[in-house]
């Protein structure tokens, strides 16, 4: 009987990229990044992804929420191809925070603005009043106050630039969120805050998360469990919050790789 609680998974997934590199400096072809990876998450769940820089993560996850096609292999929402769902609610479904708010945000656009447009894109039928209503919830949701929502997001730090980015992800009611490096470039004290936001509004919708980091000391305080990603291959799976042991069946396959 097929798991009802599985949320997102790849299956056999490879990716390679074709590059043409100038002065022969390496053969022409395909340069390989993961091959033959499969992987299940499923919802409520939080599972860390750590590497090196370079070694792949972020690629592994812009495949997962659909912004970056696999070679080969397939990727699954609730048992269905993603490519057979239609973008919009694919969109909605699945949400990717990446690293750098700054650069993620508008930084023309008030706060306001920017939780906004996605429910006036995804839920046009939304009286006006209750899309106020919500856009007030959601700042509060990540801990900030209303007084923010008329200032442009330029104005704001670091941390409160990457609490606004949780809270638009959070705007169209996403059953699983793919956080890229979201704390690796803040401070401490804020990486500590933004994090405890997370995990909180991970308890609180069920939320399936791919939490991917460098940062081991920070996967084991968010994660429950955790896989690595060594030269394109899947390596150890073990709970985040104990000592490292294979726990075979977690992933399936892995192979060889380089980016």
């Amino acid at each position: 009987m097929e798991d009802v609680s599985l949320c997102l998974e790849m299956r056999h997934g490879s990716l390679a990229f074709n590059q043409k590199l100038p002065f022969r400096c390496r053969p022409d072809g395909p340069i390989p990044v993961f091959s033959k990876i499969s992987i299940a998450i499923h919802s409520g769940e939080c599972l860390g992804l750590i590497g090196e820089s370079g070694c792949g993560k972020t690629t592994l996850g812009r495949c997962l929420a659909g912004l970056q096609k696999l070679s080969s292999g397939d990727v699954l929402f609730g048992g269905q191809p993603i490519g057979k769902i239609p973008r919009p609610l694919l969109c909605r479904r699945v949400q990717m925070i990446f690293q750098c708010p700054g650069d993620a945000l508008n930084p023309l656009h008030s706060v306001r603005k920017i939780l906004g447009e996605p429910l006036e894109l995804h839920f046009s039928k939304l009286p006006k009043n209750r899309r106020t209503e919500r856009i007030g919830e959601l700042l509060s949701a990540v801990h900030l106050p209303g007084e923010l929502l008329d200032r442009k997001s330029s104005a704001l730090s670091g941390g409160q630039q990457q609490r606004v980015a949780i809270a638009r992800a959070l705007a169209v009611e996403p059953e699983f969120l793919i956080c890229d490096e979201v704390v690796s470039a803040l401070d401490a004290a804020t990486r500590e805050e933004v994090l405890e936001c997370l995990s909180d509004l991970q308890r609180k919708y069920r939320l399936g998360v791919l939490f991917i980091s460098h940062d081991l000391g920070m996967v084991r305080k968010f994660c429950t469990s955790a896989i690595a990603l060594i030269h394109g291959k899947l390596e150890n799976i073990f709970p985040a919050h104990g000592a490292p042991f294979p726990c075979p069946g977690r992933v399936i396959e892995g192979g060889m790789g380089k980016i």
